[in-house]
């Protein structure tokens, strides 16, 4: 099962690597697993770090959890991440998941 605050660590160590302010983000990418109990467990986790201190005229744009449980479909995962962050760069509506 996944642990919420180490994940939160996590991202928020990154962006402190990176010099970058979570709350500065404008789209992000979930890989789940498509389970019950976890998948909300590392949405919660990005939530509290990318929510922290966000200037209410600057939402997230979209969290995107994309199902990967099958490693066989990795590059089909891959590309559909790619295409969907185009689509939010440029203010599309988002297909859900596969």
């Amino acid at each position: 099962m996944p642990e919420g605050d180490q994940q939160a660590e996590a991202i928020k160590q990154a962006y402190a690597n990176a010099n970058r302010d979570p709350s500065s983000a404008f789209y992000v990418e979930l890989h789940a697993t498509g389970t019950a109990v976890g998948d909300p467990i590392e949405a919660n986790a990005a939530g509290k770090i990318f929510s922290k201190g966000r200037d209410p005229s600057k939402i997230l744009r979209s969290v995107l959890v994309l199902t990967h449980n099958n490693p066989h479909r990795s590059d089909y995962i891959s590309g559909s991440g790619v295409l969907r962050a185009i689509s939010v760069i440029r203010r599309e509506p988002v297909s859900s998941p596969v």
